[in-house]
Parts: structure tokens; C-alpha cells; sequence
């Protein structure tokens, strides 16, 4: 690999190289949403790669979390966030420049992996995997808004309380660890990271109340996304996002948005016409040696997501 350097640019800066690559995610409240807020005391490492002669070629950050066992423990991982490489720099290793600088940020922070979330099809999936990363999987799970169906029972709506948000971080704690097998992890939150997380959203969040059930939900120009639904056997997520695409549809002309890494909600939904589901991964690259174990499975919803 040739020689490359790294630097920390002003958000201006940033924003204007990344809006070259995706004009509708180059907002400020996007780039404070994805790039400034602290989770666990870890600030986000923001950078951009440059060419031997210095021109900027390309741009990410990694964001830090905690994973939380089903038996106990915790790991702390990077996350690669927002990675872009300008036009004319393509296909010319630079997601792999990407990938080595990330690893050097997160070994920093003491993270046990760097990690990625992409689709099967993209070229940076393959990038990760060369480079010796986990391949967790993953679907994108999308309704088709002309499929109406019946209607089902239409949600209580609710505004996202304080006692609703304890409740929701609750049962996230709770549900689904109490029920998974050893060497599953998921995302751990305290209170706080988990109200920002997943309540102060830049777009906001209600509440769908389908009988005891709980969806958070946040409305984009085309989607409902499903950020957090209770999690119990395939069988009973399948019938919350068919009720609450139901809802999408009738009420609202738009697709439902949901994401699973579940094996056993994979499983269902990529056989079921209804819904559409694009494959994916959850990377997995181990920094530490000696290595620890990594998990066995990870469960991630929507809302875990940047």
C-alpha cells in the first residue's frame, strides 16, 4: 500500500467533500447526529485521507459503542460511520486505507473490533471481508405500500413520554437477553445514551401501541422506520411489522423500513412475498491480541443504527 496521511478537517470542510458523494446526507444536524455526540465518554474520530500531494481523496469516522453479553461481559467496538471517497479517487484502495486508519483509531480506544454495517452487494462488504472481518447477517426489510392488505387494528399513536422512554430502555435491557442463548451481545445504553439514542432524534419519534406492544417509530419523506419493537419469536415480529405496515400503508402511502440481524427473523421474512428483503452484513474485524471471543450472534434493530 502507498503512502497516505490522515488529518481532522473543519465540519465545513467535511460537509463540503461529503455532499460531492451524497448530497442529501451533508446537512449539519445530519453531521451532528452522526459525528458529534459522545456515547460512553468516547467522542467520535472524524478524519479525511489525502494523496501524496495532499488532496483530499476520501473521508469517514468511527463512532464507539458498547456490546453487552447475554451471560455478562461487555465489548466496546468501532464503528465505521459515514465513509465516502470522492469520484475521481475510486477504485483505488482507498476504502481499504479506510479500513487500516479506522482499525489505528479504535485500537486507541481499547475496542475489542472495528465494525461496518453493509449491504452483500456493495464493493466495501468485500473490502472488509479480504481484510478479515466477521460477516454477521443482516436484512433490510421493506414493505411494499401497494400491498395494503387488511388493516388489521389500527395503533394507539403515542408521543414519546419520559415514563415511556423508561419503560422502552426497560425492556431493552430485558428483552430479548433474558431469552438468548450464551455468546449473544447487543448494543448496551445507559439511560441517557439510550434517550438520545433512540427518543431525541433529529426527524422525532412516536410510539405505535399495537395491544401491549411498544413500536418506536420515526417517519422519513418515504418510510416508516421501525427503530425498537419487542423482540420475541419470529412468528410475533412478523405480525407486528405486517400490522404496522398495514398502518403505513392505509394511513400513511408509505413503505415500512425495519432491520434485523435475528437468524430466526432472517430466516421468515426473506420467505415471505410481502416484504422485500435486501441482504447485508454486520462486519466484525478483531483489534485486540490475544483476541477475545467475539460473539456468537448480535442482535441489532434500526434505532442502533446512525
Amino acid at each position: 500500500m502507498d503512502t497516505f496521511s490522515s488529518k481532522i478537517v473543519s465540519q465545513q470542510e467535511f460537509l463540503s467533500h461529503r455532499r460531492r458523494v451524497f448530497p442529501h446526507l451533508a446537512s449539519d444536524a445530519g453531521y451532528r447526529w452522526d459525528f458529534l455526540r459522545t456515547f460512553a465518554g468516547h467522542a467520535p474520530d472524524v478524519f479525511v485521507l489525502l494523496d501524496p500531494s495532499g488532496a483530499v481523496a476520501a473521508g469517514s469516522a468511527v463512532t464507539y459503542r458498547n456490546l453487552a453479553g447475554a451471560s455478562g461481559g461487555t465489548l466496546r467496538i468501532g464503528i465505521m460511520t459515514g465513509s465516502w471517497t470522492l469520484p475521481e479517487f475510486r477504485r483505488q484502495g482507498w476504502f481499504t486505507r479506510m479500513i487500516q486508519h479506522s482499525s489505528l483509531l479504535a485500537r486507541r480506544h481499547d475496542c475489542a473490533a472495528l465494525t461496518a454495517f453493509v449491504t452483500a452487494e456493495n464493493a466495501s462488504a468485500r473490502r472488509l471481508l479480504a481484510a478479515g472481518s466477521l460477516p454477521f447477517p443482516s436484512r433490510y426489510i421493506f414493505s411494499d405500500p401497494a400491498a395494503r392488505g387488511p388493516a388489521f387494528r389500527l395503533p394507539e399513536i403515542l408521543p414519546p413520554t419520559p415514563a415511556l422512554l423508561r419503560q422502552a430502555h426497560d425492556s431493552h435491557r430485558r428483552d430479548p437477553q433474558e431469552k438468548d442463548a450464551p455468546g449473544t451481545f447487543r448494543f448496551d445504553y445507559g439511560e441517557g445514551d439510550f434517550r438520545e439514542q433512540f427518543f431525541e432524534r433529529p426527524d422525532g419519534v412516536f410510539i405505535l401501541r399495537f395491544d401491549e406492544n411498544l413500536i418506536l417509530a420515526e417517519e422519513s419523506h418515504d418510510a416508516i422506520k421501525i427503530l425498537l419493537l419487542p423482540k420475541g419469536d419470529p412468528s410475533g415480529t412478523l405480525r407486528l411489522l405486517r400490522q404496522a405496515g398495514a398502518w403505513a400503508a392505509t394511513e400513511k402511502n408509505k413503505k415500512l423500513y425495519y432491520f434485523t440481524t435475528t437468524p430466526g427473523e432472517i430466516s421468515l421474512l426473506d420467505s415471505q412475498g410481502d416484504f422485500h428483503a435486501v441482504p447485508g452484513w454486520f462486519t466484525y474485524l478483531p483489534l485486540q491480541a490475544p483476541y477475545p471471543a467475539p460473539p456468537g450472534a448480535i442482535e441489532i434493530q434500526l434505532g442502533d443504527k446512525m
